[in-house]
C-alpha cells in the first residue's frame, strides 16, 4: 500500500492530521489527540483554555511530557525573540499550533520523480504589485546604504480564492517540487502544503544541533543541459550569491554560538548547490553540539526567525522589514516540522508553501535584497518561487473540475 492509500484509508476523517517527508526516504504520517494553540498576548490554548501563558515554558514542558508533536511556529513568533515586539497586524492562523500524535506510523515515501505536464490558470491576487515591491526595494537600499543592515529579506503574498482539496495540493507538490522535506498539516478549517526544500534546525537526541540555510536561487532549465548546467554553477560564483550566503552563515554562526559548548560551531559544508525539479539552490551547512545547560527549545529560541528569512543584523532588519511589509507573514517564514518524543527536533523554513484556510490559499513569496541586487530581477525571482506553488495548486483545480 502507497503512503497516498495509506493516509487517505486511515486518516482521511481525522481533524487534525500530518505527513512529514524526511530526507532519508521515509514519512511520519499520523492523526492528533491534543492541539494547542498560541497568539502572542494571549498564551498558549488548548481546547479554548489557557495552559501557559509563555510559549517557550511550554515548549520545553513537551519534553518532560513525552510524545511526538508536530507544528509550526510561525512568523509572529519573532515577538518573543530577541528582536522584541513587532508591530501587530491581524493572522487569520495562530501564531504557533502543535499537535500531539496519537497515531504515528512510519513509512517508505521515497522522493517522487518530478512531474513537468502543463498546468491549469487560476485568478491571484497579490499583497504588493510589481511597482510597490521595486519602490520598497528602493526604500531597502537607503537603510543599506545608511549601514543599517547588509541584506534584508522582503516579502509579499499572493493569495486565491479557488477552493481545492489540501491533501491532493501537498501530493501534487510531492511530484512537481519534490525535496524530501515536504510537510502536510490539517487543523479543522486549517491546512499547510508545503514543499519547502530547507532545513531550518535539527537537534538529535544526543544534542548535535544542525542548520542548512539557503541563499541563493536559480531557475532549472531541463531543456537544456549545458544551460541547466551554467545556472547551477552561476550560483557558486556569482559575488551577490556568494556574500549572501557568507552572511547568512555567520549569523547562524552566532545563533548556534549561544547555545553550543564552545569551539563545537563548525561549518561542515560552503556554498554547495542542491538541484530540485524547479530550482537551483546554494546552501551552506552550520553544526555544533548542544551545550548541557542548553535544551532544543533554547537552540530554537536563539535561531528563529529563520535568518535566511530576515537578514543581518537580524534584531534591526527586522524593524526594517516590520516597517514596510503591510502584511502579516503568518505561517509564511516561520518553521514547520516534528519535536521527537526523545527530546529531538527537526524543523524546516516555511517557503514554498500554501497555507489554506476555507477556500483562501496563501503563498509567500520573497528575495534577499543587498546593496547588488537588481529589483528587476529580484521581482522575478519573487514570481518564480511563488510559480511552484501556484502551478501546482491550479494542477489540482484542474483536475477536480474535470473529475
Amino acid at each position: 500500500m502507497s503512503p497516498e492509500e495509506l493516509f487517505r484509508r486511515e486518516l482521511d476523517d481525522a481533524p487534525s492530521a500530518f505527513w512529514v517527508d524526511r530526507p532519508d526516504g521515509t514519512a511520519l504520517i499520523g492523526s492528533a489527540d491534543v492541539v494547542a494553540t498560541f497568539r502572542v498576548g494571549d498564551g498558549v490554548r488548548i481546547g479554548g483554555e489557557q495552559v501557559s501563558e509563555d510559549l517557550w515554558a511550554w515548549l520545553d514542558g513537551l519534553a518532560e511530557e513525552g510524545g511526538t508533536w508536530v507544528g509550526y511556529l510561525g512568523y509572529g513568533v519573532r515577538a518573543l525573540t530577541r528582536g522584541g515586539p513587532a508591530r501587530p497586524r491581524p493572522s487569520n492562523t495562530p501564531d504557533a499550533l502543535w499537535m500531539r500524535a496519537d497515531r504515528l506510523i512510519e513509512v517508505e515515501a521515497p522522493r517522487a520523480e518530478p512531474d513537468r505536464s502543463a498546468e491549469g490558470a487560476l485568478v491571484w491576487m497579490t499583497s504588493r504589485d510589481r511597482e510597490e515591491y521595486l519602490a520598497d526595494i528602493a526604500v531597502v537600499k537607503e537603510h543599506l546604504a545608511r549601514g543599517e543592515s547588509y541584506e534584508v529579506c522582503l516579502t509579499r503574498t499572493v493569495s486565491t480564492t479557488a477552493p481545492a482539496d489540501p491533501l491532493a495540493l501537498f501530493l501534487r507538490l510531492r511530484t512537481t517540487s519534490p525535496t524530501g522535506r515536504s510537510v502536510f498539516l490539517r487543523h479543522g478549517q486549517l491546512a499547510i502544503a508545503s514543499a519547502t526544500p530547507e532545513e531550518f534546525l535539527t537537534v538529535t537526541a544526543d544534542g548535535r544541533v544542525s542548520s542548512s540555510p539557503i541563499k541563493g536561487t536559480a531557475a532549472r532549465d531541463p531543456d537544456d543541459p549545458a544551460a541547466d548546467a551554467a545556472a547551477a554553477l552561476g550560483l557558486t560564483t556569482d559575488a551577490k550569491t556568494r556574500a549572501e550566503n557568507l552572511m547568512i552563515v555567520d549569523l547562524v554562526r552566532n545563533d548556534l554560538n549561544r547555545v553550543c559548548v564552545p569551539g563545537t560551531v563548525t561549518v561542515p559544508r560552503f556554498l554547495a548547490v542542491e538541484s530540485y525539479a524547479t530550482v537551483h539552490q546554494l546552501v551552506s551547512t552550520v553544526t555544533g553540539r548542544l551545550s548541557p545547560a542548553s535544551t532544543r527549545v533554547d537552540a530554537i529560541r536563539a535561531a528563529f526567525p529563520p535568518g535566511s528569512m530576515t537578514g543581518a543584523p537580524k534584531e534591526r532588519t527586522m524593524q526594517i522589514i516590520d516597517e514596510l511589509e503591510p502584511q502579516s507573514r503568518g505561517v509564511y517564514s516561520g518553521v514547520i516540522g516534528v519535536l521527537g518524543a526523545d527530546g529531538s527536533a527537526d524543523l524546516r523554513v516555511v517557503i514554498r508553501t500554501a497555507v489554506m484556510r476555507g477556500a483562501t490559499a496563501t503563498i509567500g513569496t520573497g528575495g534577499a535584497i543587498t546593496w547588488a541586487s537588481d529589483p528587476e530581477e529580484e521581482w522575478a525571482e519573487t514570481e518564480l518561487k511563488a510559480w511552484v506553488v501556484m502551478a501546482a495548486l491550479a494542477d489540482v483545480r484542474k483536475n477536480e473540475a474535470h473529475g
